[in-house]
């Protein structure tokens, strides 16, 4: 259990041999070697998300709590978190270049089902923007965004994050495909499917679902 003398005693870790990192890197030395004349991609920097990692690190119960009565201890682990983020971008482009790489994050502990909008303006904003900005600065063209679950009430602070030209941004069911679209209208827009579909309705009722979406 992660305590609040351990934050302040945490560092960022060596970003090469971090967590799977490794094994991540090993998948994408093969995937680099190949490109399909359809794909522009042949590697994808998944580097998660600044605040999903600072839930990782203590528990998103904790970290909640920090929020609200600790907010040294949050703004400490985002900062961390958003350097160890930024530093494996870097390491990836020292692998693979930018030119054919991709980069990933997802923010689900920053949904609305567990912290307010003005939390996230105030603890996730600041660094998400950082992070995305910073990344496009090493030449990164587009950022793959997945903004998990209940986000309604943060497309208005999603909107001010830089993406790429243009940005590709997944969403949840939880997001109506046409106000994600009306907040970031320069962005790729996907997503939106609930899952669960996936696992109690037949292929036909899938196609119309999607077909309904699109």
């Amino acid at each position: 259990m992660v305590t609040e003398e351990d934050v302040w005693k945490l560092e960022t870790p060596e970003v090469t041999s971090a967590g799977f990192v490794p094994i991540m890197m090993e998948f994408y030395e093969l995937s680099s070697q190949e490109m399909l004349d359809n794909e522009p991609f042949n590697v994808m920097a998944v580097l998660g998300g600044l605040f999903n990692l600072a839930g990782n690190v203590c528990g998103a119960e904790k970290l909640s709590k920090w929020l609200l009565k600790k907010p040294e201890l949050a703004h400490r682990l985002l900062r961390l978190t958003t350097d160890h983020i930024i530093e494996l971008a870097q390491y990836f482009k020292d692998k693979f270049g930018t030119e054919h790489a991709i980069v990933f994050a997802g923010e689900a502990i920053a949904s609305n089902q567990v912290i307010s909008p003005k939390q996230f303006e105030e603890f996730a904003l600041p660094y998400v923007r950082e992070e995305h900005q910073k990344i496009l600065e090493m030449g990164y063209k587009h950022i793959y965004c997945h903004i998990c679950g209940e986000q309604n009430e943060n497309l208005q602070y999603w909107s001010h994050m830089p993406f790429g030209e243009p940005g590709i941004i997944s969403i949840g069911h939880e997001v109506d495909v046409l106000d994600a679209a009306n907040y970031m209208p320069n962005e790729i827009i996907l997503g939106n499917l609930e899952p669960a579909k996936l696992q109690v309705e037949t292929p036909e009722q899938i196609y119309e679902a999607s077909q309904e979406i699109i």
